[in-house]
């Protein structure tokens, strides 16, 4: 009886741990749809993502990653989207906004992050290594630290720039 315990017993410990990993693994997809006046993201480590404009919004914001559980998402006036405790399984990260819809962006890793023809005020800041580019503004504030470039095709309002870091702003307009 001992060997026939035994010969079951790792098949039985590999059932049992198959079922836990399968419990504790999140939902990989995800979509979040939230409201708010003013989008704050906050990018961290090298995942990539984008901020594009979808006129069907009405003053909502779609989030859209392979993996969403490992963000920090805060909806109230502002919504606030958050990568920092993200890895590789988050994937490319892409905000969908209203146009026009004010963004504030933070670039804390070598992450790529690309905007659209937002036709809204940006206000980013750039501490890392990673790349900005953007198309249409309105308004445009731009401070660097890192050694992070930026590129913006045309800021038709205000526009100020802090360089303080070794990247290269390059503004078509």
């Amino acid at each position: 009886m001992r060997t026939l315990h035994r010969t079951f017993q790792p098949a039985l410990l590999a059932a049992v741990l198959a079922g836990f990993a399968a419990a504790a693994v999140p939902a990989r997809a995800g979509t979040v749809e939230m409201s708010g006046g003013r989008l704050q993201l906050i990018t961290t480590g090298d995942n990539g993502a984008s901020i594009e404009t979808d006129t069907g919004l009405n003053g909502a914001v779609r989030v859209v990653g392979d993996d969403l559980s490992c963000m920090q998402i805060h909806n109230g006036s502002s919504i606030e989207v958050n990568t920092a405790g993200c890895s590789d399984s988050l994937g490319h990260l892409t905000v969908m906004v209203p146009s026009g819809f004010p963004v504030d962006l933070t670039m804390r890793g070598s992450g790529d992050v690309h905007i659209g023809d937002l036709h809204g005020p940006l206000n980013a800041t750039i501490d890392a290594d990673g790349a900005l580019t953007a198309g249409a503004l309105n308004v445009l504030h731009l401070v660097m630290h890192g050694s992070g470039d930026a590129t913006v095709a045309a800021a038709n309002g205000a526009t100020d720039i802090e360089d303080f870091g070794s990247g290269e702003v390059k503004l078509s307009d």
